[in-house]
C-alpha cells in the first residue's frame, strides 16, 4: 500500500506544477515586451517556482514530522502506563498469593489439631473461632481477586455526575471508624468541606476507592490515629485528600520497593515474604477510572498517602 503522505505530496506537486506552468507562461507573455525581458522573466519564474516548491516541501514534511512525533509520544505514554500496570499487577498477584497461603495454613493447621490432638474443651471452643476468622479472611481475599478481575477486564465503567466530595469523605470516615480500632481523624472543619467545589465522579466507585485506600493505609501505620487532611487548590484545579500516620518501621523497610511502582516504575518488585499493598493496588485502579492520581511521601516518622481528584473547569 502506498503511504498517504506520498500520494498527498505527489498530488499537490502535480497540481501546483500544472497551475504554475499554465498561469505563469501567460503572465510572462503579457508582461514581456521584448526577447531580453522575456528571458529574464523566465529565469525569475523558474527560481520562484523552486522557492515555492522548497517552502511547500518544508511545510509538508514538518507537519508530518509533528504528526509522527505525536504518535510516538502517545505510544511511549501507552507503553509507560502498560509497564506500570504490569508491575502493579505482578505486585498484586505476589501479595495475593501470600495472603491466600496464610489463612489456608491456619485453617489446615487448626483443623489437624482438632482432628488429631487431645485438647482441653476451653481451647476446643477457641480453635473453631480461629478457623472461621481465617475463612472470612480468605473469602475477603477472593472477593478482592474477583473485583480485580472485573477492573482488569474493564467491565466496570463510571457513571459520572456532580457530587459533594466532603459528604463521601465523611461517609468513608464513619464506615472505617465503626469497624477498626485505628481511627480516622478529620483535621478539616465541616464548613471548609461544605465549601469545596463539586466534582465529576461516580459516588459508588469513589466510595470504594476511599475505603480501599484507608484499608491500605492502616497496614503501614502503628499509631491509633490517622489524620485526614483536605486541601483544595483552585489554581491547579485539584482537591487533595491526604491520610497521615506514624509508620511502622519494619513494614516501611519491607515496603520500600512497593512505593516505587505505586508512584512510578521501579525495576525491583516487592518481596514475596510479606503481605502488603493489595488494597492500594485496587484503590489505584478505581482512582484511575475517576481520572484521579495517587502519591506517597514520608515526613519525619510519618507516612502520607494522597488521592488527588481533578476539579472540573
Amino acid at each position: 500500500m502506498i503511504p498517504k503522505f506520498s500520494i498527498k505530496l505527489t498530488v499537490i506537486y502535480l497540481f501546483l506544477g500544472i497551475a504554475w506552468i499554465l498561469g505563469s507562461d501567460r503572465l510572462v507573455q503579457y508582461l514581456a515586451y521584448d526577447s531580453h525581458t522575456l528571458s529574464h522573466l523566465q529565469n525569475f519564474k523558474g527560481l520562484f517556482f523552486i522557492l515555492i516548491t522548497a517552502i511547500l516541501l518544508f511545510l509538508l514534511t514538518r507537519h508530518e514530522e509533528k504528526k509522527r512525533k505525536a504518535i510516538i509520544d502517545k505510544l511511549n505514554k501507552a507503553l509507560h502506563e502498560a509497564e506500570i500496570a504490569s508491575r502493579l499487577k505482578v505486585s498484586f498477584l505476589g501479595n495475593i498469593s501470600h495472603e491466600i497461603r496464610t489463612p489456608l495454613n491456619a485453617i489446615r493447621g487448626f483443623s489437624q489439631i482438632l482432628r488429631n490432638a487431645e485438647i482441653e474443651p476451653k481451647e476446643m471452643k477457641e480453635f473453631p473461632q480461629i478457623i472461621i476468622k481465617n475463612v472470612d479472611h480468605l473469602l475477603s481475599i477472593l472477593e478482592i481477586i474477583l473485583e480485580a478481575s472485573k477492573l482488569q477486564s474493564e467491565s466496570i465503567s463510571p457513571d459520572f455526575r456532580k457530587i459533594n466530595i466532603g459528604f463521601w469523605l465523611k461517609k468513608t470516615i464513619t464506615e472505617f471508624n465503626s469497624s477498626n480500632n485505628i481511627k480516622l481523624e478529620l483535621t478539616t472543619s465541616d464548613p471548609y468541606l461544605d465549601s469545596l467545589p463539586q466534582i465529576d465522579s461516580d459516588p459508588a466507585i469513589l466510595n470504594r476507592c476511599l475505603i480501599l485506600l484507608t484499608d491500605g493505609v492502616k497496614r503501614f501505620v502503628k499509631s491509633d490515629i490517622i489524620e485526614v487532611m483536605v486541601n483544595c487548590n483552585q489554581k491547579s484545579k485539584i482537591i487533595s485528600l491526604c491520610f497521615k500516620g506514624r509508620y511502622d518501621i519494619d513494614k516501611m523497610n519491607k515496603a520500600a520497593d512497593f512505593f516505587q511502582p505505586f508512584n512510578l516504575i521501579n525495576e525491583r518488585l516487592p518481596n514475596a515474604d510479606y503481605s502488603i499493598g493489595n488494597e492500594l493496588y485496587m484503590s489505584k485502579k478505581y482512582g484511575e477510572l475517576l481520572q484521579a492520581s495517587f502519591s506517597t511521601k514520608t515526613e519525619k516518622d510519618s507516612i502520607i498517602f494522597c488521592l488527588e481528584i481533578p476539579i472540573p473547569s
